[in-house]
């Protein structure tokens, strides 16, 4: 019997990006039950930088690399005085999301109706330019206060309804559809899955700590840095490896020689495989201001390495354990993140329990969990358009 067809919308996959790391991980694995196409939004100039499914095939709308992570290339080319191209840039943007936005909602409209499917989008270009007469699932890679923020209610009156919104905790779900009643009936959450296949390991590094995300505000980097001039300060010996690329690169490189932390602190490209970074160190630290879920957090877990993290948001504690996955602090003074961070560095017995229960607590965000509902909910809505 012929394969049920689903669309998968992603913005890029020549970057590293958490919400296509996710998507694409997720499209790979439903290659069993569907007939996989990725939809790319930017024009692809370099070769994927993730491992694709060979069933899966690959669609690109062409929409210029730069304009899709406009927010980073804008910085850039200021850092980089490119005054011409900054100004390019904004009048291509302008134009993409004005008098193109409806050459962009044809062209998808095309692709599906020549073979129909379920279309799932994973960012707001994605809804913005998702075509009405399609069945389609808007995974929400943000929490409630981003989904009520001004930005994304602009995006979303002028988007096209969903048949389904999947969101990425059941708290973002609940704080959502008390506000938004008529989302109720046609909403769910599903935890963002692991990539890994968890391993133990309670070997110490050498106060190793890794940070992986953009350097961007959201991921807050900065503030990062801020905790490393502490660490030294109090007498840590420690390493900071920060697996990354954003506009605030130049501000952090500023920052960690302005604080002497050429020896503690290290600036590192992006890489698709973070597997063996975050098993080879003893502590992740996320320091983002915001998030709907942080997969890296599970992944470290599942690496086991705790975690010290910034309270980002809806999520936080529904799938954050102190004193069992690592500990959330619920505090902006980056003195407070370093005590806690020599605190558990300190104690190699109670270090070592850590990373067994850490270990422990990444198992409820393996794919054998995850997929199984991605299916039923795809199979949900062909059948309810079936009717």
């Amino acid at each position: 019997m012929e394969k049920q067809r689903i669309y998968w919308w992603i913005q890029h996959l020549d970057e590293i990006g958490g919400t296509e790391m996710v998507s694409v991980g997720l499209a790979n694995h439903l290659c069993d039950e569907f007939d996989v196409t990725l939809i790319v939004s930017s024009e692809i100039v370099k070769d994927p930088v993730y491992k694709l499914d060979e069933r899966i095939k690959i669609i690109s709308l062409n929409i210029p690399h730069d304009v899709i992570r406009a927010d980073q290339y804008s910085v850039e080319y200021k850092h980089n005085k490119q005054r011409g191209k900054r100004l390019k840039l904004f009048w291509n943007t302008f134009l993409t999301y004005t008098f193109k936005r409806g050459h962009y909602k044809r062209a998808v409209k095309k692709i599906i109706k020549k073979d129909p499917g379920v279309l799932i989008c994973s960012s707001g270009d994605s809804y913005y330019f998702a075509p009405r007469g399609i069945k389609a699932i808007y995974h929400y890679h943000f929490n409630s206060r981003l989904f009520f923020s001004s930005g994304n209610k602009i995006i979303m009156s002028f988007s096209h309804k969903p048949n389904y919104s999947v969101f990425l905790s059941k708290t973002t779900l609940d704080i959502v559809s008390s506000k938004r009643k008529k989302l109720k009936d046609a909403s769910t959450y599903i935890y963002n899955p692991v990539r890994f296949e968890p391993t133990l390991d309670t070997t110490n590094y050498g106060n190793r700590i890794i940070f992986v995300g953009r350097f961007v505000e959201q991921k807050n980097p900065l503030f990062a840095i801020e905790i490393a001039k502490f660490l030294k300060n109090k007498g840590l010996d420690f390493k900071l490896d920060m697996y990354g690329n954003g506009g605030l690169v130049f501000k952090m490189e500023n920052l960690i020689k302005e604080y002497n932390l050429e020896q503690n602190v290290f600036l590192h490209e992006p890489i698709p495989n973070i597997k063996d970074e975050l098993l080879h160190s003893d502590l992740l630290l996320v320091t983002s201001k915001y998030e709907g879920l942080v997969l890296v957090k599970a992944e470290a877990n599942s690496m086991s390495t705790p975690v010290i993290s910034t309270n980002w948001g809806d999520t936080v504690y529904e799938i954050s354990k102190n004193g069992e996955d690592g500990f959330v602090i619920d505090s902006e003074n980056a003195e407070d993140f370093a005590n806690k961070i020599i605190e558990v560095l300190s104690n190699k017995n109670e270090l070592i329990s850590l990373k067994q229960s850490s270990y422990e607590s990444s198992k409820s965000f393996s794919y054998e969990n995850i997929i199984p509902q991605w299916i039923s909910l795809i199979h949900k809505i062909n059948d309810n358009n079936a009717k």
